[in-house]
């Protein structure tokens, strides 16, 4: 019978069958000897002691990692796609002929950009001098 750990306390763990509701349950000695510890949300496979009283031993683990793995894999591969052709559309280039950062240098017209600007506020500050109430 299989089922998934919905809860681990003091080598008790409490599996959740499907079917049958939920067993407490022992690890069996091959988990000692494998130095494996069942975790909560592991798909595990038991065997029923008693029925009526739901206790059980957990026989092994479940399989569960590879059906995380294989759509970890696939999300991986389809973002690297999407960013390989986001690359290419934007006509990007490795190596030689890389883009490089532009050093922007002031020009004639910033330095009058500025000055008009220092005026403006010259001319501000004069007015608010001038007229401090208004």
């Amino acid at each position: 019978m299989q089922g998934k750990i919905i809860k681990g306390i003091a080598g008790f763990y409490y599996v959740d069958v499907a079917e049958s509701g939920i067993y407490e349950c022992k690890a069996k000695g091959i988990f000692r000897k494998e130095k494996k510890k069942p975790l909560v949300g592991d798909n595990v496979e038991i065997e029923v002691l008693d029925e009526k009283e739901k206790t059980g031993n957990l026989i092994q683990k479940a399989k569960a990692m590879v059906p995380l793995l294989v759509p970890l894999f696939i999300s991986a591969f389809r973002r690297a796609t999407d960013l390989a052709m986001a690359m290419e559309a934007r006509c990007y280039r490795g190596g030689d002929g890389r883009t490089r950062l532009k050093v922007l240098r002031c020009t004639r017209q910033d330095y009058i950009d500025l000055a008009v600007c220092i005026a403006c506020f010259a001319v501000i500050l004069a007015s608010r001098l001038v007229f401090p109430n208004f």
